[in-house]
């Protein structure tokens, strides 16, 4: 999953932080989608499939429109990362955000937004390469064991299958 595969869709109704994010993410090489409030947020999700999405909290639909992203996004795509950010942020949120399956809260408030988020992105996209990687060893392993398993037993049955043939297949 190289930079320029990785689809980011950033939301939220501060136009600066908003573009902020997005020019970020795009320094990084990443393919950056955005929406300034759910409306758009839920047609773009609808339209495309995003390996990130960054959110703020709180949108102006709602008092926690952000909290409706993450749900809607764990639902239907689960194996998307979800990073939630907020100028007003409580233990309260962080814990309801990572419980619903956020990997990360991020306080909008301090003048490091930016490097924290560029950091917590590429922690985000490496797990997302661990799960993937994780599903493809675990697809190997059910598909070789769905295969037979040859074993020294089942070829001394072969042997006396097979007439005039005579099969060794000790170790020693």
């Amino acid at each position: 999953m190289s930079g320029s595969n990785i689809k980011i869709l950033v939301i939220d109704d501060e136009e600066l932080v908003l573009e902020s994010v997005v020019m970020a993410m795009e320094r990084q090489r990443h393919t950056v989608a955005s929406a300034p409030n759910l409306k758009e947020a839920f047609s773009k999700l609808e339209g495309d499939e995003f390996d990130l999405v960054i959110s703020d909290i709180r949108l102006p639909e709602g008092r926690f429109g952000g909290m409706e992203i993450l749900k809607k996004v764990k639902a239907e795509r689960p194996d998307t990362e979800v990073i939630m950010m907020t100028g007003f942020g409580t233990i309260e949120n962080a814990v309801e955000a990572i419980r619903g399956g956020a990997f990360d809260y991020v306080e909008k408030g301090s003048g490091l937004l930016i490097p924290t988020l560029e950091h917590r992105v590429e922690k985000a996209l490496e797990r997302r390469r661990q799960k993937e990687k994780l599903s493809s060893l675990e697809e190997k392993n059910r598909t070789a064991h769905s295969a037979p398993n040859w074993t020294p037993a089942m070829a001394s049955r072969t042997s006396s299958a097979v007439p005039g043939k005579s099969w060794n297949c000790s170790t020693s």
